[in-house]
């Protein structure tokens, strides 16, 4: 007995499968959790492995310019050493987070158009100078105020506080007769101190940045992907005994369905059911469960010699029916 003859089988109805809603679901969540990654990294964590990765930098080129001199081996610095220390300087207080770092007149674009590295470092201990005088008072006003700095702005005045006093030594190194200034060694203990605290830190890769958007671009798919749950899961499909189609977009009588599209089911699990007034609505299997035994039951009703109410080929059935005992051909 076929379906459409099976009273026990109506009405036929289809909604969202759950395998659907929990892809719909899991995809959300994995968007949300890409590009909540992706806003840390970049407002965050590379820009705090790049500055520790600068200050790191301002160590390295300060003991090259500094043991030299601290061990005896030579009593002035190397012009070099010097060049590439102020530029290390520069490049630090650049991305520090300090804003008593950028002002009009002395802050660090002035010190930038400065090509000789003494000049350089001569200028950046002043910015220095002024900038933690400048937050020493903030705290002392904030103090009596009962709001204290966060710990982050804590941390950053003292390492500024640091490369003071190593820009300071690097411009007096020695003392009249020769030998390395007192203050030489606790400048040395200063910038050991920082190589251990970020001395195995390397720089952000120049393709890590703009990486970061592929994994903030995912967050817009986040709402998508949940009103396309949302939205699945409140339509409902169903044909009743006589015909009659229940579509999201409405109800539709058995004689205003002109035709049922079957182009793309065999390759994509995909229908159309067709309205008289050329209106085309999706019948999608992948996404609705028991979907097909509607396409089936209609398929069948429209054209049985090519379709089943299974939604299956009719040539396709024939084709794989094989006997049970094939007498062999005699020869």
């Amino acid at each position: 007995m076929s379906t459409m003859s099976d009273p026990t089988m109506w009405p036929l109805r289809a909604r969202v499968g759950p395998g659907f809603l929990i892809r719909a679901v899991l995809i959300a969540i994995m968007c949300l959790v890409f590009g909540i990654w992706g806003i840390y990294d970049y407002v965050y964590a590379l820009p705090g492995q790049s500055r520790a990765w600068h200050r790191a930098e301002v160590a390295r080129t300060f003991n090259r310019l500094a043991e030299p001199i601290a061990n005896g081996s030579t009593q002035t610095v190397n012009a070099e050493s010097m060049q590439v220390f102020s530029t290390a300087v520069l490049n630090d207080l650049k991305i520090e987070e300090d804003p008593h770092l950028v002002d009009e007149e002395n802050g660090l674009e002035a010190i930038a158009e400065n090509s000789d590295s003494a000049e350089v470092l001569n200028r950046a201990r002043h910015l220095l100078v002024a900038a933690l005088l400048k937050a020493q008072k903030e705290t002392q006003d904030a103090s009596t105020a009962a709001s204290k700095p966060s710990e982050a702005v804590l941390a950053t005045r003292r390492w500024l506080a640091t490369v003071a006093a190593m820009v300071q030594i690097a411009q007096t190194p020695t003392t009249i007769d020769g030998t390395p200034a007192p203050q030489l060694g606790q400048a040395l203990a200063l910038s050991n101190a920082a190589l251990q605290k970020w001395g195995d830190v390397q720089p952000p890769s120049k393709y890590d940045r703009p990486m970061q958007w592929i994994f903030i671009l995912c967050l817009p798919f986040v709402p998508w992907y949940a009103w396309q749950g949302l939205h699945s899961g409140r339509r409902r499909f169903q044909l009743d005994q006589d015909g009659t189609l229940h579509l999201p977009q409405g109800t539709w009588p058995k004689d205003q369905l002109a035709t049922i599209d079957m182009h793309r089911w065999m390759a994509k699990s995909k229908a159309w059911a067709v309205h008289v007034d050329g209106t085309r609505v999706l019948l999608d299997d992948y996404v609705y469960k028991g979907l097909w035994k509607i396409v089936g039951a209609l398929a069948a009703a429209q054209d049985p010699d090519t379709w089943t109410t299974n939604a299956k080929l009719v040539k396709a059935l024939k084709q794989d029916e094989t006997p049970d005992d094939p007498t062999p051909e005699d020869s």
